[in-house]
């Protein structure tokens, strides 16, 4: 199945919670750029857009400072 921005949300919110982790976010947005998915719907375009960036450029390997923490990626995803 080809990567999706629904997914890719839901994943965010699993991650906020606790419940995914970082490098499951991050090889998931890997994919979407592979795979183009990447058409962001108008009303979420810029919450979206920046969080997949975000988990884009990092793995869980790099130092946690050029990271989101959960509250931050939650904080994204009410703005």
């Amino acid at each position: 199945m080809k990567p999706n921005i629904v997914e890719f949300e839901r994943l965010v919110r699993e991650f906020a919670s606790g419940n995914a982790t970082w490098d499951e976010i991050h090889n998931y947005a890997v994919e979407m750029e592979w795979t183009n998915a990447l058409d962001f719907p108008p009303n979420v375009k810029k919450p979206l857009e920046a969080l997949h960036m975000a988990f884009l450029g990092a793995d869980e390997g790099d130092d946690p400072q050029f990271r989101l923490d959960r509250s931050e990626s939650q904080d994204w995803l009410t703005s």
